[in-house]
């Protein structure tokens, strides 16, 4: 192949097939040579270069490619770029008329003239090198591609050249089964474990993941592993598809879990069909743990007053549980098992908690029936525990007491409809006209203490 573009003496090649499981390839070399510097620019320009031939990605056209060339000399206008010869990487300096001579590239160059008195620089005694460079190829996954690897003398065979290849440097961007999981997944005992998939760099869309385990953990008896639809991936193999993206690890129901478990997760996959036996190797770790598992109790609260605590009976579980109540009315906090509350009439609450792992949720109802005979409508005789008095007057409400804090007012769904700070006062007059007639809860703070009743605003 070189000897159709140079005049060439002697070569030396070295070709061979390959299958790419990924789209793109890149390795490292230099060049050198004794027939630098004196030979620069003249008919003794030896070369080389790594012909790659395949199916193009764009077209799907079997072309040939050098991919040694220059960095940054492909271009539109030069799509194959410049090729790496004494004549196009050099010190910059000419010894000769060859036309096809180029000094621009003396940064990728470097020189070892001295090697002869001094001894040669990096172990190299070529006359000069080339800088590390890159040789990168995109490619079609799966395909077949032939790689022939040239280096020839050109005009005569007198001083020798040299292609060195970095060990190690052969590099494919990650074509992996590639499971997005962290490092150890951590399993509670009672939620299932969710491994989203990731085919990472590649565009595969198919294949089928193959599962081996290792670790304390017993595949099939303290755990399942399945697919989106329930499918036993253990025993089937997990098919890669566009509906199917995740997996599931679920421990089996009465494992013991007085002692965490662990998981080894081998995983095999072809993912190209032409080529089964090109397998994909992946290791994913998890341990089992008993988890925040938690359950709440059914209750029935009966409300002296109206100012009370509502809560449901935790039977077993510890922190971290977070809490809900549904609805909200009437509750001043609704995200804590126990939390006041100020309920003018019957109700019925849900309190949802949730443990630590965010899925075992357990739910109780609770029943609040408030007791009219403490905390009726009162009159202007009417004495709070807490030393206040409130009386309803037509629009308002009038609230009397020694070192008055603070007046709420809440309606019949448990809203807030009026907050006061009283610092001291002996006595608030709160105008409801703007919030109509109706029945209204008031909760009235004093240095003796919070105490509640209800009023019946008329107009």
């Amino acid at each position: 192949m070189l000897a159709e573009q140079f005049d060439v003496t002697e070569c030396a090649r070295l070709e061979f097939d390959f299958v790419c499981l990924s789209n793109y390839i890149s390795f490292n070399f230099c060049f050198g040579s004794e027939e630098y510097p004196n030979y620069v620019c003249t008919d003794m320009n030896d070369c080389f270069a790594f012909f790659c031939t395949g199916p193009d990605p764009e077209t799907g056209e079997e072309v040939m490619r050098n991919i040694a060339v220059i960095p940054g000399t492909v271009s539109d206008e030069n799509p194959e770029g410049i090729m790496v010869q004494i004549n196009t990487v050099n010190d910059g300096k000419s010894h000769g008329t060859a036309e096809d001579c180029i000094l621009d590239y003396a940064d990728y160059f470097v020189p070892n003239y001295f090697s002869y008195s001094i001894g040669a620089i990096d172990g190299i005694q070529y006359d000069g090198y080339t800088n590390k460079m890159s040789a990168e190829a995109t490619l079609v996954p799966c395909e077949v591609y032939h790689m022939v690897i040239s280096i020839c003398d050109v005009g005569d065979q007198a001083f020798n050249s040299g292609v060195f290849i970095e060990g190690n440097s052969f590099d494919a961007p990650s074509a992996a089964i590639g499971l997005s999981r962290p490092d150890v997944g951590v399993v509670s005992g009672s939620c299932p474990f969710k491994i989203p998939l990731s085919l990472q760099g590649t565009g595969f869309t198919d294949g089928t993941i193959h599962f081996s385990f290792g670790g304390s953990a017993v595949p099939g008896v303290d755990f399942t592993l399945v697919d989106d639809e329930g499918n036993d991936a253990i025993a089937n193999g997990f098919q890669i598809d566009e509906t199917k993206r995740n997996l599931y690890i679920q421990t089996k129901e009465g494992v013991d879990l007085t002692n965490d478990k662990t998981i080894e997760m081998y995983l095999a996959t072809s993912l190209c069909a032409n080529f089964p036996q090109l397998l994909v190797y992946d290791t994913q770790r998890f341990k089992i743990t008993k988890g925040s598992d938690v359950k709440v109790g059914d209750t029935i609260l009966k409300a002296q007053h109206i100012c009370f605590e509502v809560e449901a009976p935790l039977i077993y579980g510890s922190d971290p549980i977070t809490y809900r109540w549904e609805p909200t009315t009437g509750i001043d906090n609704p995200y804590v098992r126990k939390s006041t509350a100020m309920i003018t009439e019957n109700r019925t609450y849900k309190l949802y908690a949730t443990g630590g792992t965010g899925c075992n949720t357990s739910v109780a109802t609770v029943q609040v029936q408030v007791n009219d005979n403490n905390g009726e409508y009162v009159g202007i005789e009417d004495v709070l525990d807490n030393g206040a008095t409130v009386v309803a007057v037509d629009a308002a409400i009038l609230v009397s007491g020694e070192g008055l804090q603070r007046v709420e007012v809440y309606n019949v769904d448990g809203r807030l409809m009026a907050d006061r700070n009283c610092e001291g006062a002996q006595q608030l007059n709160l105008d409801m006209s703007a919030f109509g007639a109706g029945v209204y809860g008031v909760r009235v703070s004093t240095a003796r203490g919070v105490s509640a009743a209800k009023v019946v605003v008329s107009k």
